[in-house]
């Protein structure tokens, strides 16, 4: 009787985690960046760029770099199991959400929220007005 070896990661599996692992730090950046403009307002140059770019992608319907490489390094599987805000919002907010608008979601909250931080951040008053 042979014994089986236990599968092995691939070194595409490694990449596609590490970019994924890459990814969610970027959104995690184009989050909550915003935040350390309050410490440093140089951190604007680097985040309000980023920001940008996660709702133009999410609202132009572009595909993201990130995505498409980390389904090449995931292979045919991985390819074939939708994007990030899909796969892993997606996952959280349940079945009911299209493709579509799950992105435009995502991009318009990270729109709302990112004016809302950077008001907050440079001391804007906002809706209430205020002396």
């Amino acid at each position: 009787m042979t014994k089986e070896a236990p599968p092995q990661m691939g070194r595409s599996s490694i990449g596609a985690d590490v970019v994924f692992l890459f990814h969610l730090g970027a959104v995690a950046f184009a989050l909550f960046g915003g935040l350390l403009t309050r410490w440093n307002p140089a951190w604007i140059w680097l985040h309000a760029p980023v920001a940008l770019w996660f709702v133009l992608v999410n609202l132009a319907d572009w595909e993201c770099p990130l995505t498409t490489l980390e389904a090449r390094l995931r292979g045919p599987a991985g390819s074939a199991s939708g994007g990030f805000v899909q796969r892993h919002l997606g996952r959280l907010m349940g079945n009911g959400w299209t493709r579509r608008g799950l992105e435009r979601a995502t991009g318009s909250l990270f729109l709302v929220w990112n004016a809302a931080m950077y008001g907050w951040v440079f001391g804007l008053r906002g809706w209430r007005g205020g002396p």
